[in-house]
């Protein structure tokens, strides 16, 4: 499978879950959890086997319950239906608890459960770290608190990339602060990063990864990613 197409899939996943931690009106932390579980998990689970749109049904159910945030699954069957009729514009009614296609979707959703927890080794708390915390921090050493909200939402858009995986926490919100100080017209010398006590990567290994963060705000994102595995619900 070529870069781009793991990419689709797992953007897409992580746009569902987006959308989802609205309608259920989750805390940003536990959508930021299962967004990072999913990527996660999709790096080690092959798209021929397994579909991005149920591995984020499995691992919203995963963030709820590490977050301690109590969910009924059927809410969250009910609100992953209702996404995909409005993302596929099909004419599909509200899926009725009880049914038979409400039984295959929950029993989806909780085998995706497990199998996510079984691939990340149940380790989920230590997974629960985002850029977001290091933020502030950044910004208030640099003397460019103005830049912290442009800089927090651009962290958001990190974690839908393969960025939140290949980097720890501290490392993308320096490279986030660095995005957003070049989108805010705030410049700062590359000297000024350097004498940091906040541990930042070299100045070009944060442009490398703004550029890809931009590619990802740049790329078109599909409303339906079809799966490359087979699936009888969707």
């Amino acid at each position: 499978m070529d870069a781009l197409t793991a990419r689709r899939h797992r953007t897409f996943g992580c746009n569902i879950l987006s959308e989802a931690g609205i309608t259920l009106k989750l805390e940003n932390k536990v959508t930021l959890t299962s967004q990072v579980l999913l990527q996660r998990f999709l790096f080690q689970e092959s798209l021929y086997t397994v579909d991005a749109f149920a591995a984020a049904m499995g691992c919203l159910i995963v963030a709820t319950k590490a977050s301690d945030t109590l969910i009924p699954i059927r809410d969250i069957v009910k609100c992953m239906h209702g996404i995909m009729t409005k993302r596929k514009g099909s004419p599909e009614p509200t899926i009725q608890v009880g049914s038979q296609q409400f039984t295959e979707w929950k029993a989806t959703a909780t085998s995706m459960e497990l199998l996510v927890l079984q691939k990340l080794g149940f380790c989920v708390y230590e997974l629960m770290k985002f850029p977001h915390e290091h933020v502030s921090p950044l910004t208030a050493e640099l003397e460019v608190e103005a830049i912290t909200d442009l800089a927090l939402q651009l962290a958001g858009k990190s974690v839908c990339t393969d960025l939140v995986v290949r980097f720890p926490p501290r490392v993308l919100a320096a490279a986030v602060t660095y995005w957003a100080a070049l989108k805010s017209g705030q410049w700062l010398p590359d000297e000024r990063w350097s004498t940091l006590k906040h541990a930042v990567p070299p100045v070009q290994q944060m442009r490398d990864m703004v550029d890809a963060l931009d590619s990802y705000c740049r790329e078109d994102h599909p409303r339906w990613v079809v799966p490359l595995c087979s699936t009888k619900l969707w």
